[in-house]
């Protein structure tokens, strides 16, 4: 069994789960959904913001 603790408030979550990483497995955060649901918030409005260039 897998246990999973959020990175932010130390809680063993035992629900869903919020991933965020930038490299990889190793350099990956894990949160719950009250921690995480700030971090989904920022990425998606970074998502909404990038433009993308055609050649």
């Amino acid at each position: 069994m897998l246990v999973t603790k959020c990175d932010i408030c130390k809680k063993e979550i035992k629900s869903d789960i919020v991933v965020a990483g930038t490299d990889g497995m190793f350099s990956r955060q894990t949160f719950c959904l009250k921690c995480g649901k700030p971090v989904l918030n920022f990425l998606n409005k970074i998502k909404k913001n990038k433009k993308i260039s055609k050649n």
